[in-house]
């Protein structure tokens, strides 16, 4: 976030630490807002531990459950491009 706490389209929002310091709903805006990936690779980063684990709960196979969580990134990826809004 910039100075007053919106968010700019400047490299340094971009950064790494910038990223690690957002909300989750601010990374879905930028995300949806900019098309970057850098965002979205946050989310992932983010929750890919409790989407797994999850997921291996309910399906009991690993291969099974990574697919599951790939599966589960991509929907959320694609319903924030398409919707113009993600709900964090």
């Amino acid at each position: 976030p910039g100075p007053s706490g919106v968010l700019t389209d400047q490299p340094a929002t971009f950064a790494p630490e910038a990223l690690a310091g957002m909300t989750s709903a601010e990374l879905l805006r930028l995300f949806e807002r900019t098309g970057d990936s850098r965002p979205f690779g946050e989310i992932v980063r983010r929750y890919t531990p409790m989407v797994f684990g999850t997921c291996l709960k309910v399906t009991r196979d690993a291969h099974d459950a990574e697919d599951a969580t790939q599966a589960t990134f991509l929907t959320l990826a694609a319903k924030g491009r398409l919707s113009g809004e993600i709900q964090a």
